[in-house]
């Protein structure tokens, strides 16, 4: 992990800083040198696309019961036997220290691995009485579904948080010089550092 980190990840990490200091200073002398055409072009991008409406139809709850009515018992039945046999290669035929050994890893990817099996032995047991519910008692299982189904509306919960802000644009509009110049003090600094974090 730590050679992933350090030959990929941090290069990478450190090359997108830089990209991005040096459009800042791009951006910073274009407002310091030629600020009308720079800020009509920011007035341009500023197109808002709003997430709530394009994520609405993923709002819309829809009720699956009805094809399951008729074959309940066996859909149960056969719901229930694959999680039994998930749960018994679980928990007496697989072997987490072997799986971490040819996995090279230390106690970091035991513990995750270990983790990741007794998670899967829950969904397992979860899988069997859900199984068996559907089976055997349908009536319960649907007043179960009818408590567990209440509708929660992350576009009512987040309605706030999909309006426009743009401040700090008006206040770059209103001092375009000073703030080209803060921007490029600032980028460079960031180029500086992103370029001395490369050459480590």
């Amino acid at each position: 992990m730590k050679i992933l980190w350090a030959s990929v990840v941090a290069p990478s990490l450190n090359l997108l800083a830089l990209v991005a200091a040096l459009a800042g200073a791009v951006l910073g002398a274009c407002l310091l040198v030629r600020s009308e055409p720079t800020l009509r072009a920011m007035r341009a991008m500023n197109r808002w696309v709003s997430s709530r409406r394009a994520l609405k139809p993923l709002e819309v709850p829809r009720a699956m019961g009805g094809r399951v009515q008729g074959r309940s018992f066996w859909l149960g039945l056969l719901l229930a036997a694959a999680g039994a046999y998930v749960l018994i290669v679980l928990v007496w035929y697989f072997d987490a220290a072997r799986l971490v050994a040819m996995l090279r890893g230390g106690a970091p990817t035991a513990i995750f691995v270990d983790t990741a099996r007794w998670a899967l032995v829950a969904g397992s047991l979860l899988c069997i009485g859900v199984g068996l519910l559907l089976a055997l008692a349908p009536r319960a299982l649907q007043a179960f579904e009818a408590w567990s189904n209440r509708w929660i509306s992350t576009r009512r919960a987040a309605q706030g948080s999909d309006q426009l802000y743009l401040p700090l644009d008006g206040l770059v509009e209103r001092y375009p010089r000073v703030s080209g110049a803060l921007l490029l003090v600032l980028s460079l600094a960031a180029v500086a550092a992103s370029a001395l974090l490369l050459q480590r």
